[in-house]
């Protein structure tokens, strides 16, 4: 690929890119904790995640894995009857 193609390619990356789209509650804090838009690990995990899919990432610290996997599981217990969010 050329790099001209990938930097066009990872400007177009977006936290509102996801299908389904991520709750506004969850894009709301994730923007004001200074994400402006996903790493490329989460960019490739998070729709996995979310499709109670398992998977297994390899990258370097600090490439927002952890992330990743927190979004799935904070949107899922928050939709529990039981769970009060504060965000929601």
């Amino acid at each position: 690929m050329a790099p001209e193609q990938a930097r066009s390619k990872k400007s177009s990356r977006s936290w509102t890119a996801f299908n389904p789209p991520l709750p506004q509650w969850i894009l709301d804090y994730v923007s004001s904790m200074g994400y402006e838009q996903p790493t490329p690990v989460q960019k490739s995990c998070l729709d996995i995640f979310r499709g109670n899919k398992d998977v297994v990432v390899e990258a370097v610290t600090g490439s927002g894995k952890t992330l990743a996997f927190l979004i799935p599981v904070v949107e899922v217990c928050s939709s529990l009857p039981w769970v009060k969010c504060a965000y929601v």
